[in-house]
């Protein structure tokens, strides 16, 4: 909402520019009023290099460091869904400090909260997602998945994995596959207890399956087509899940129609 906006507005009908029925404020009230409404605007290129230069700086390790990176993070989270706001965050230099923080951090709390923020960033975002390519976010990520003991973070994790893979950018997507993506989203198909990172791997291939049929990626579909995906997602369909039925059916769906297009 643009409360400055809102603010001008509601003023201007007490101040005598208009006319009106409303008994005017006295000036305590709108005094009140505006600095009410001035409360909630957000000043979001200072959120954005504040929280620059906490990421930035060096971990000491107690309470009242923890509790000011999450203050700085849970204000990042409320502008950074915002796509030019996320474009800013790049132009300060804030992605490679949140990448480190996403994957450093000693505070658990303050690592969640990274890929939070890391995931509404990139999400069909180019230009971040190139940002964080170059931060060497995917090799990050794809140790992380595999590594991470908190399951909840994990979770989370892997929404940071598909979120920067998915979409139109094209070399987020290859390097990837060139990583042995696909064979890593098969073991996970076919081990993990977690229903959201089923879910979650199986909408980054349905993605991927689509995207490969859209640029004629003839390799990555042979591929699939060679580890027998199209089996493993299928399987998936026994889960009793709706909404993973619906998500499995669809990326076998999208598979069919990319080996159509593409043989």
């Amino acid at each position: 909402m643009n409360w400055t906006g809102l603010l001008n507005w509601s003023l201007s009908y007490s101040d005598g520019t208009r006319p009106s029925e409303v008994k005017p404020m006295d000036e305590e009230t709108k005094k009140w009023l505006k600095e009410a409404l001035e409360s909630f605007c957000v000043d979001e290129t200072t959120v954005l290099k504040k929280a620059t230069d906490c990421l930035s700086a060096a971990e000491e390790g107690n309470d009242e460091e923890r509790e000011l990176k999450e203050a700085i993070l849970y204000d990042l989270l409320g502008v950074i869904e915002n796509l030019e706001a996320a474009r800013n965050l790049v132009k300060v230099g804030g992605i490679p400090h949140l990448v480190r923080c996403m994957a450093g951090s000693r505070y658990l709390s303050v690592r969640k909260l990274c890929a939070s923020v890391f995931s509404s960033a990139v999400q069909n975002n180019p230009a971040v997602q190139e940002a964080a390519m170059n931060a060497q976010a995917l090799d990050a990520l794809l140790e992380l998945v595999q590594v991470e003991s908190d399951q909840g973070l994990q979770e989370q994790y892997f929404s940071c994995l598909s979120a920067l893979v998915r979409g139109e950018y094209t070399l987020a997507r290859q390097k990837f596959i060139e990583k042995d993506g696909l064979l890593l989203a098969q073991r996970v198909i076919r081990g993990t207890e977690s229903m959201k990172i089923t879910k979650k791997i199986v909408l980054l291939l349905s993605d991927i399956f689509h995207q490969c049929k859209l640029n004629k990626e003839v390799e990555t579909i042979n591929l699939a087509n060679h580890l027998g995906m199209s089996q493993d997602i299928g399987q998936l369909m026994d889960r009793n899940d709706e909404e993973l039925t619906e998500m499995a059916a669809w990326a076998i769906n999208n598979l069919i129609e990319a080996n159509e297009d593409t043989h």
